[in-house]
């Protein structure tokens, strides 16, 4: 019986992840350590090592409370928070000096 298009992705996408991730991450690391590497390769395997790890996403700090565990007081100093920075975008300013 033949594989239906959805099967055939599935499996590409399961060795992309697994086989593919792997050796993309074993090269990017041969470039990092390569003396005869240019700079420019260093730089995009480097890029794509920490891309990879996540290192580029936003972080929480990690004193941040969950919304479950905040108080009421503690809820609403959030959402002022949040409502200060919706406006500041709006406006075209921003409250990292505030």
């Amino acid at each position: 019986m033949a594989k239906s298009e959805r099967q055939i992705r599935e499996e590409l996408i399961r060795e992309l992840q697994t086989t593919g991730g792997l050796k993309a991450y074993q090269t990017a690391m041969k470039i990092c350590d390569d003396p005869h590497a240019t700079s420019a390769a260093k730089a995009s395997a480097v890029n794509s090592l920490l891309r990879a790890g996540g290192f580029f996403e936003k972080q929480e700090t990690a004193d941040e409370k969950e919304l479950h565990e905040l108080s009421g007081q503690e809820l609403e100093a959030r959402v002022a928070k949040l409502l200060r920075g919706s406006q500041g975008s709006a406006s075209g300013k921003d409250d990292l000096f505030d």
